[in-house]
């Protein structure tokens, strides 16, 4: 078993982050470990919904069957996932707004017969920097937060 996890500060808001979070169009464009769709997926995750996608870590790639198990916008995006020899995760997105944008906590655990010592925590590793850098590019996508919309700036204009 492994897992990872980082939070972040992002300079964008929760409502945008959360939008692209569940919308698995955007997937390709700011993670990290998603490749593409088996299938058409939902256009938006609600709980309950599912999809599978191949993702790839280490340079391996494989098919993961994932089911929306906790949605409530815009904070919390919770996905667990099934995979090939009895391998299983589950990826939670934790959104909170704060001063000047969005503190991000994602992470997920992993666990299967082959992902132990050497391989979970290489896999451990490689996650963090891969999640990091998809966090980085989903805020990108998302954009700043409007100044209108930012807590800080209601405090400095008064």
């Amino acid at each position: 078993m492994g897992s990872i996890a980082i939070t972040k500060h992002l300079p964008a808001a929760v409502e945008g982050l959360f939008d692209a979070i569940a919308r698995p169009a955007t997937w390709a464009r700011w993670s990290g470990f998603h490749r593409d769709f088996v299938g058409e997926p939902p256009e938006r995750l609600y709980s309950g919904a599912s999809l599978v996608s191949t993702v790839t870590l280490l340079g391996v790639t494989g098919e993961v069957r994932w089911t929306v198990s906790a949605a409530a916008e815009p904070n919390l995006m919770v996905l667990s996932g099934r995979g090939k020899a009895s391998t299983a995760c589950e990826f939670t997105y934790l959104l909170r707004p704060v001063a000047g944008g969005t503190e991000l906590t994602a992470g997920g655990d992993f666990r299967g017969p082959f992902l132990t010592g050497y391989v979970s925590k290489a896999l451990e590793q490689h996650g963090r920097e891969q999640l990091g850098e998809a966090l980085d590019r989903l805020a990108a996508l998302v954009g700043p937060v409007p100044a209108a919309t930012d807590p800080s700036s209601e405090r400095r204009q008064t």
